[in-house]
């Protein structure tokens, strides 16, 4: 089973992919809503996936953030509702808000699926 870190200031999004994730069998290590946070969740435990928000409290820090993770061996997915040509720089797949339940499922299921 796969646990995934959600990292998204936004409580109602925090909380639809808390339930989405969980739905697909997904255990959710926690929600956190800045690179602070998630950075004290990574020092709890160690998710397989991340969803992570581009733009947390108005600031492009998710980008950075989803970086760190990668390097840790997270797969990272940036949801945004922002320019997805700024996403993609870092080589991210990208989900553009808002997103449709098909969508999320599919981008969940490419990132939990064996390398």
């Amino acid at each position: 089973m796969s646990t995934a870190l959600i990292i998204e200031d936004e409580a109602l999004i925090a909380l639809d992919l808390q339930t989405e994730l969980q739905g697909l069998g997904i255990d959710v290590l926690g929600i956190a809503r800045t690179g602070a946070e998630a950075l004290a969740l990574l020092r709890a435990g160690d998710p397989d996936i991340a969803i992570v928000d581009l733009m947390l409290n108005g600031d492009a820090s998710g980008g950075p953030l989803a970086d760190t993770l990668s390097a840790r061996g997270v797969r990272v997915l940036i949801v945004s509702g922002g320019d997805a040509r700024q996403a993609a720089q870092g080589g991210h797949p990208f989900l553009s808000k808002p997103w449709t339940r098909d969508d999320l499922n599919r981008e969940i299921d490419a990132l939990t699926a064996p390398a």
